[in-house]
């Protein structure tokens, strides 16, 4: 199965992580509702003020089950976070993120995303193409050897590959996915919400007619 994630925070609903070690980046789109600074990894400060519409790149890696949200120049590491492949689930506890208010309020993170139905819930389109392939076939081969100052030959049957041609037909399944989620904190509540939009294409291949 391929699949091909674009735009918003889609790495947050991805269940098939990408095995080069990290997933993204991807933007986020974060609407702040609160008045609060946040602490960023260069010990800098993220100003979040409500009102303000803005735009981050998320990478998430999943060997360290880290996300990382950099928001301009400074950046956020939510560390422990868990993705739930049944429900589409991605969750960073206050307690275990690190990342902090400079208040010393503990942030999390938390997003879920549902299936967009317009109004068809899943795009379904086929495609054929003739692919190169490779075959075997057997060939009888005379093999002759010395013994005794004699020469024996026996035939010998073996496989070669041969190159050919086959039909090979795929089908993409389209679904489009709206993620919705926050920044949080457990006393603090909704200190910023995310918004984003997936789009995972899946793509099965069967083929349809034999390697000549």
């Amino acid at each position: 199965m391929n699949a091909r994630l674009v735009s918003s925070l889609a790495l947050l609903a991805t269940l098939t992580l990408s095995a080069c070690g990290k997933v993204g980046p991807y933007t986020v789109e974060i609407e702040p509702k609160q008045r609060v600074n946040i602490v960023t990894l260069s010990e800098g400060e993220l100003a979040l003020e409500p009102g303000q519409k803005l735009k981050g790149l998320a990478t998430y890696f999943p060997a360290t089950k880290r996300l990382e949200l950099e928001v301009g120049s400074e950046k956020l590491v939510f560390r422990k976070t868990k993705i739930n492949p049944d429900t589409g689930e991605l969750t960073a506890h206050p307690d275990f993120t690190e990342v902090r208010t400079t208040s010393g309020d503990a942030l999390g993170l938390q997003s879920k995303r549902s299936l967009v139905c317009n109004p068809d819930c899943e795009r379904v389109e086929r495609e054929t193409r003739v692919e190169d392939c490779t075959y075997y076939e057997t060939y009888p081969e005379l093999h002759c050897r010395r013994f005794h100052g004699r020469t024996i030959c026996e035939t010998v049957y073996v496989r070669r590959p041969v190159r050919g041609r086959q039909t090979v037909e795929y089908l993409h399944r389209t679904r489009d996915y709206e993620i919705k989620g926050s920044i949080y904190g457990l006393a603090l509540g909704d200190v910023a919400l995310t918004h984003a939009e997936m789009t995972e294409i899946d793509t099965d291949a069967r083929v349809i007619s034999a390697c000549r």
